[in-house]
């Protein structure tokens, strides 16, 4: 069985719920998957401008895995809702947009949720 390999896109004023909760549904794929097939089936990273804490809703800082340079071929990429007014995000967004194209033209598939599909638009691949 394959391992996929999923980043999440950490920005500021993301949804911490629409980070979290794919997470954990994914962390459980993954435990069935070890009593099945003895290995995790997906790999998930959170992934930043920089590879730092981000803070997004209610203050929460999520501690990041990777930084935008350091992340090679997803297979799935996954951009959250933001809280409020996106419009602070995406004026803010180029590095981001740039690295979603790439990952999209090496192969990767994207989710975004609610807000998070402005900064998709935003690419020009919808």
């Amino acid at each position: 069985m394959q391992t996929r390999l999923l980043y999440f896109l950490v920005y500021p004023k993301a949804l911490a719920t629409g980070i979290t909760l794919p997470v954990e549904m994914f962390h459980a794929v993954n435990a069935l998957s070890k009593v099945k097939h003895k290995q995790d089936t997906i790999v998930v990273k959170l992934v930043s401008l920089d590879g730092e804490p981000v803070e997004v809703t209610g203050g929460l800082k999520l501690h990041c895995d990777l930084s935008l340079s350091q992340t090679s071929q997803a297979d799935g990429i996954f951009i959250p809702p933001m809280w409020s007014n996106p419009n602070a995000v995406l004026n803010k967004s180029q590095q981001m947009q740039d690295w979603i194209k790439n990952q999209v033209k090496g192969g990767s598939q994207v989710v975004a949720t609610g807000t998070g599909v402005g900064l998709l638009a935003q690419t020009g691949l919808l």
